[in-house]
C-alpha cells in the first residue's frame, strides 16, 4: 500500500500485488486494516481525557494469483451449508441474522467472492406476492437492499468460514435472492444459495365483525361477555385496549394489555356497567403497543434512543419512566432514566433511554 501514512481530507491510495518470483499457479489473499483518527489525537498532549476517542478501522480484502492466461484455477471441493435459508418474519426497518457455513475438504486453497450477486441485475426481483393488502415493488434493486452478506470476499485456505447473511427490509412485502458465491474466480465452480424472508405489520381479526352487544343492563348492576380476537400476522404482537375517558366509567376489560402470538387466538373479558337509564355506544379501540428499537448493540457498547413526552392537559404532572422487566443478557444499566420529574401543561420535554449490550 502507498501511503502508508497520511494527513488526509480527502485521498486516493495504491495497492501493489507483488507475488513471490517463481511460484506460478497460486492464489493470495489478505486483509488490509486502515486506523483512522483526528489528527489532533497524535499526542496525548494536545486532547483531555474527556475528549479521547480510539480510532476508526477499516478493512480491505485484496486477492490475486499468478496463473499463467489459458490455465485454469484449482478444481475447489467445497461443502456448502445450507442451500436455503428461511428468514423468520420481522417488522419493516428490523434486522434478522442466518449464519452461512463453507468448509474446504481439499488440499488447495479456495477464493470465494459473493460481491456480484448483491449487485442489482435485471433478472432480480422481489418476490411479487404483496402482504398485507401493500402494492407489489418489482424494483430490480429492491433485493439488494435487503439482504447483505459478510465477509463478502476473502480466501479459504482452509477449515471452515462462517458467513453472516442479513436481512433488512424497509416494505412490507416477501423477499427472495439467489445468493452467488462464486470460487476460484471462475464462473464453472458457482454455487447458489437461495435466500427467502418476509416482512409483516400488525394484522389481526375481530370476533363478530368488530362489534359486541350488551343485554339490557340495570342501573347499578352489570353484565360480563367475553370477546376476542386473533393475530393473523406472522409476527408476534403486543396489543392494547385503549377507551376514551368518558368510557372507563360504564366498561372494563380484562386483561387489557399482553403480548398474542403469531394465529392465536385471545379472549377477554368486558364487563359493561351503567349508571343511568341510556343507549349506550362505546367505541374501544385495539392498538399496537409502540417500542423502541435500539438495533444491533456491541457487547459492552451502549445505544440511546429519545423518547419525546408531551402534556396535552391545561395543569401539570408528575411523571417517572421506568422498565418492567430485564430481558436475558440484560443488566441494570439497560434501564430509563428513572427519575421523577414534572411537566408543565402544554410543554414537551425529551427524555433519553439507554441500552448497554452484555453477554448472554
Amino acid at each position: 500500500m502507498s501511503p502508508l501514512t497520511i494527513s488526509l481530507s480527502k485521498v486516493f491510495f495504491w495497492s501493489y500485488f507483488l507475488p513471490i518470483q517463481g511460484a506460478p499457479n497460486k492464489l493470495y489473499g489478505n486483509e488490509l486494516e486502515c486506523h483512522v483518527s483526528y489528527k489532533s489525537l497524535r499526542d496525548f498532549r494536545l486532547v483531555e481525557d474527556r475528549t479521547h476517542c480510539p480510532p476508526w478501522c477499516l478493512t480491505l480484502k485484496c486477492l490475486g494469483h499468478t496463473f499463467l492466461p489459458g490455465n485454469e484455477t484449482f478444481l475447489p471441493r467445497q461443502a456448502v451449508l445450507p442451500q436455503v435459508i428461511v428468514f423468520p418474519a420481522i417488522n419493516t426497518g428490523e434486522s434478522a441474522y442466518r449464519t452461512l457455513v463453507m468448509g474446504n475438504m481439499g488440499d488447495t486453497p479456495i477464493t470465494y467472492d459473493l460481491t456480484s450477486s448483491l449487485v442489482a441485475s435485471p433478472g432480480q426481483t422481489v418476490c411479487g406476492r404483496s402482504r398485507c393488502g401493500t402494492a407489489v415493488t418489482n424494483d430490480p434493486a429492491s433485493d439488494q437492499k435487503v439482504f447483505a452478506v459478510k465477509p463478502s470476499k476473502g480466501i479459504l485456505k482452509s477449515g471452515y468460514q462462517v458467513f453472516t447473511v442479513r436481512m433488512t427490509p424497509k416494505t412490507v412485502n416477501s423477499f427472495t435472492h439467489d445468493l452467488l458465491l462464486r470460487l476460484n474466480d471462475n464462473e464453472k465452480y458457482d454455487q447458489t444459495v437461495h435466500l427467502c424472508g418476509s416482512a409483516e405489520s400488525a394484522d389481526v381479526l375481530l370476533d363478530g365483525e368488530g362489534a359486541m352487544y350488551f343485554k339490557p343492563t340495570c342501573i347499578g348492576t352489570s353484565s360480563t361477555r367475553t370477546y376476542g380476537f386473533k393475530n393473523v400476522s406472522r409476527i408476534p404482537l403486543r396489543f392494547q385496549w385503549k377507551l376514551q375517558a368518558e368510557d372507563k366509567k360504564f366498561l372494563c376489560v380484562e386483561p387489557d394489555n399482553g403480548v398474542i402470538q403469531p394465529n392465536q387466538s385471545l379472549v377477554q373479558s368486558w364487563t359493561f356497567t351503567p349508571r343511568e337509564q341510556h343507549k349506550y355506544v362505546l367505541k374501544p379501540t385495539l392498538t399496537d403497543q409502540s417500542y423502541l428499537e435500539f438495533g444491533d448493540v456491541v457487547v459492552g457498547s451502549s445505544a440511546s434512543r429519545r423518547v419525546n413526552i408531551y402534556n396535552n392537559s391545561n395543569c401539570n404532572l408528575h411523571y417517572r419512566l421506568i422498565i418492567e422487566g430485564l430481558e436475558d443478557g440484560m443488566d441494570a444499566e439497560q434501564r430509563a432514566d428513572g427519575r421523577p420529574g414534572r411537566q408543565g401543561g402544554k410543554e414537551e420535554k425529551r427524555r433519553f433511554t439507554s441500552c448497554k449490550g452484555g453477554s448472554k
